[in-house]
């Protein structure tokens, strides 16, 4: 029988909380295999509330955890290293009109965008219980100004969007099925940029996704925050939209997908699109 007695402290330096997260999923991985690495990416993933240090002050997040709560509920690294990256270059937010895309219960990047001079935040999710979860982090964290918006990707158009000057997202390319969903809604935001906090899970699917951003959108230039961040796996990029890109892909899905198209488990074909499924397994209709 193993023991293992594991002394957890929530460091509130980016950096150095980003070293010791390498080193417990280590020590777990190796003494407990069967704990999924979803819980060993966090050293501090079990608490209720998590502090940050953003913006000159220290933010309080409540996530949730358990077996009715899904991985939007919870604050995961790419949260924390575009919300830090954010707060280090406010100018790319000041005076602009931000949208989050899959802002998570947190919104973490969304109340920094807001803290940091955004003229206006719209948070979105596609999960109504992680929008809930949301509107009480940015509320409790002086970001209630903060905009809410249930917004499943596919269904993004531009004509029922509000401009935006930069898009957020982080952890918002976890699923490779989600790909042509998500470039439909960095098209219909209208903005000319995008900051997307990227982890590296499954190598070559990876890459095809981060592919279909560039040819739907624009391209993609890394950019380099620090070495925690690379070390861990986790790339941020900048995408430029294309002068020639579509305003949305609503009109050409016919063009992207093949008929037929097999999607991954937990999604099912809706037209050309592979849709996340609910939490019943049915298909999403159309909010």
């Amino acid at each position: 029988m193993k023991f293992v007695f594991i002394y957890l402290t929530c460091i509130q330096s980016f950096e150095i909380e980003l070293s010791r997260r390498l080193q417990l999923r280590s020590a777990i991985g190796f003494l407990y295999p069967q704990i999924t690495s979803a819980y060993c990416d966090d050293t501090c993933i079990f608490q209720k509330t998590r502090q940050f240090q953003r913006a000159g002050r220290t933010l309080l997040l409540r996530q949730e955890f358990g077996p009715k709560a899904g991985t939007g509920m919870g604050i995961w690294e790419c949260a924390e290293v575009l919300s830090e990256y954010l707060d280090k270059y406010p100018e790319i937010v000041s005076g602009r009109r931000v949208q989050e895309l899959g802002c998570g219960g947190s919104a973490l990047c969304s109340i920094v965008a807001s803290l940091r001079g955004a003229t206006a935040v719209q948070a979105t999710d596609g999960d109504a219980d992680v929008l809930s979860l949301a509107r009480y982090n940015l509320d409790t964290n002086d970001a209630s100004q903060v905009e809410t918006r249930l917004l499943r990707w596919e269904h993004a158009l531009a004509a029922d969007t509000t401009s935006f000057d930069v898009v957020l997202g982080a952890d918002v390319t976890y699923y490779p099925d989600s790909a042509q969903a998500l470039a439909n809604a960095l098209l219909a935001s209208s903005a000319p940029v995008a900051y997307i906090a990227h982890k590296r899970r499954r190598g070559a699917e990876d890459d095809a996704t981060i592919a279909t951003l560039e040819r739907e959108f624009g391209r993609a230039d890394r950019i380099n925050f620090n070495k925690a961040t690379a070390t861990d796996g986790i790339t941020l990029y900048r995408l430029n939209r294309r002068t020639d890109a579509p305003a949305d892909l609503s009109r050409v899905w016919n063009e992207l997908f093949e008929e037929g198209t097999q999607c991954n488990p937990g999604y099912s074909p809706l037209g050309h699109l592979c849709v996340l499924n609910n939490k019943k397994g049915e298909v999403e209709a159309n909010n």
